[in-house]
């Protein structure tokens, strides 16, 4: 057998790589005479943006990824086994490297060096019309690929569109109540006051205690209407808040509600901490999500006594505000703990997983981060830490 003549295992790959499937047998002889063999170890580089298109690669054994780096971000394109080829748009265009292609196993190829591949085509111009088809057809793959994803974006977006309406309706509706009822609260605030004079100095403990409780719950009725209109415009717009204020008045709101009455809120607040720039609606949001996780954990895990303890930390050297929320509820799965914010996970079976993913997306938007740890002494810990702007 010659040089040129093709072994079982190189007609083989030859007849299997798609841009030369179909080509008579003395083509492929050609071919294989003018290719050089290479072998790589697992994460070598076949080459790199702007080197020169000097050669393709045909994939006998082992996988190669291709990736381009843009501001400083690295972006996976595709990947090419057997029977595949690598860098062949350089090579026909006669351009430098658009991307770079790195060995992800160990890999054995043939290299087909620009200069002998234009001699073939010469000699065999059926080479060029199998290339240019090949081409063809990757290309219109990508485009329809790429369609695909455009649909998938526009859809996507439509739908954020069509929530935000959404939300935007309900918050008008929800000020409008808002507004209504802080006029009776008005009023009924009024005649509380009237009831106390009225009674004066001949009211009873017991009639003090009912007063108290009126007064105490038209406070709470206040602090929910303001939530309601603080949650008017869901517009992302940010405005400056007292963050130890704020937290107390969601406490005030949450706490009233029957899934919260049984959880002991332990607080302690750091009384230097700066004003913070936030979107008031989307930190709500946060805090119920957080809040509403830790009261079903210790629900789901049979506390008796659940608690929370809320911290709140000023660091003037990062110019950073932490909030720490701890349970004494059951943890964090560790399979969970790794992946908690990265994707939608949930331990619930009726779960959707997008409560953690939407607070860590707000927190995020905030320019902060949200990490979470199981404690020692048991129970889950989340950390927010968001930048005084």
């Amino acid at each position: 057998m010659t040089e040129s003549q093709l072994t079982d295992t190189a007609r083989v790959t030859l007849e299997q790589t798609r841009v030369f499937a179909g080509l008579p047998t003395e083509v492929l002889e050609t071919l294989r005479a003018r290719m050089e063999t290479c072998d790589l170890p697992s994460g070598s580089m076949l080459f790199t943006e702007d080197d020169p298109g000097d050669a393709m690669f045909i994939v006998r054994r082992g996988l190669i990824r291709t990736f381009k780096s843009h501001s400083g971000q690295v972006f996976e394109l595709d990947q090419r086994g057997p029977g595949e080829i690598v860098g062949e748009t350089a090579l026909i265009e006669g351009e430098r490297r658009f991307t770079s292609a790195r060995c992800e196993t160990d890999c054995a190829m043939f290299v087909l060096p620009v200069k002998d591949f234009y001699d073939v085509i010469a000699a065999h111009p059926k080479v060029a019309q199998h290339v240019l088809q090949f081409l063809t057809r990757r290309a219109r793959a990508a485009d329809a690929r790429r369609l695909s994803e455009l649909e998938t974006e526009n859809r996507m977006l439509e739908e954020h569109a069509l929530m935000q309406e959404h939300l935007a309706t309900k918050g008008e509706m929800a000020a409008e109540i808002a507004h209504e009822l802080r006029n009776y609260l008005m009023a009924l605030s009024a005649h509380a006051g009237l009831l106390a004079h009225h009674v004066g100095g001949s009211s009873t403990p017991v009639i003090q205690r009912s007063l108290n409780g009126i007064d105490q719950s038209i406070e709470r009725v206040k602090v929910f209407t303001e939530n309601l209109l603080q949650s008017r415009h869901p517009s992302g717009e940010k405005v400056r808040i007292d963050l130890n204020d704020f937290l107390d008045d969601q406490i005030a709101f949450l706490q009233p509600q029957k899934r919260f009455r049984a959880l002991a809120i332990q607080t302690q607040w750091d009384v230097s901490i700066p004003a913070l720039a936030c979107e008031p609606s989307s930190l709500q949001q946060v805090i119920y999500n957080l809040l509403l996780n830790a009261v079903e954990a210790c629900a789901d895990a049979g506390v008796e006594e659940p608690a929370l303890s809320m911290r709140t930390e000023y660091n003037r050297a990062t110019n950073m505000i932490r909030l720490h929320i701890a349970d004494n509820g059951p943890g964090i799965g560790s399979d969970l703990l790794i992946r908690l914010f990265a994707e939608r996970v949930t331990s619930k079976s009726d779960g959707h997983g997008f409560g953690l993913f939407a607070v860590a997306r707000i927190i995020g938007q905030h320019g902060g981060t949200i990490t979470a740890r199981n404690r020692s002494t048991g129970g889950a810990e989340f950390t927010i830490a968001i930048p005084v702007n």
